[in-house]
């Protein structure tokens, strides 16, 4: 299976008064979205992070060390400046700034940030993302895109199955070409 996620936001105190998050403090939250992913994802599973791991490499390095390194790919996000790209050739299969994938035929765009047009969007090829924490995206800007925020999962990686499901219910694409 394939899944998706961003903005964990590990060990960051003031994200739990920035987004409301319903937790008494940054060690019960870690601790939830941990054990939502150890239950989630499988070994043979690969899990896209599309950007904002942590502020602390430590509690980042934790984390990533709970999975195979040919599990991760990661996605910079505008809060990792504690996983520069060589310290994460250790932890993660790929690290970039964007990247292009396809998925049982699939093709989507992975940036941390949301776009208005990206690579075949007028293809009706999809677009995940992070970075809004609340689904201002989804309402705001139609189209074949998908916020995979934590925020917006109950803390939660987001599967291929889930995604395809979302998108079924979604207009095409602004810059649609039949």
């Amino acid at each position: 299976m394939v899944y998706f996620t961003a903005d964990l936001h590990l060990h960051h105190f003031k994200i739990l008064q920035y987004c409301h998050r319903p937790f008494k403090n940054v060690e019960e939250m870690d601790a939830k979205i941990t054990r939502n992913f150890l239950e989630i994802i499988k070994p043979t599973d690969t899990l896209y992070i599309l950007g904002d791991l942590s502020f602390e490499r430590k509690i980042g390095k934790m984390f990533l060390s709970l999975f195979k390194k040919e599990q991760i790919r990661f996605i910079m996000g505008n809060h990792d400046e504690a996983f520069p790209k060589e310290f994460m050739k250790d932890y993660c299969k790929s690290c970039t700034e964007i990247k292009d994938i396809k998925v049982e035929g699939q093709k989507i765009t992975l940036c941390h940030y949301p776009m208005i047009s990206w690579r075949g969007s007028c293809h009706n090829t999809w677009s995940a993302h992070g970075h809004n924490h609340s689904n201002i995206t989804s309402e705001k800007f139609k189209g074949k895109r998908m916020n995979v925020c934590v925020d917006l999962h109950d803390f939660k990686p987001v599967s291929f199955e889930q995604m395809k499901e979302y998108m079924k219910g979604r207009e095409n694409n602004w810059d649609y070409e039949e």
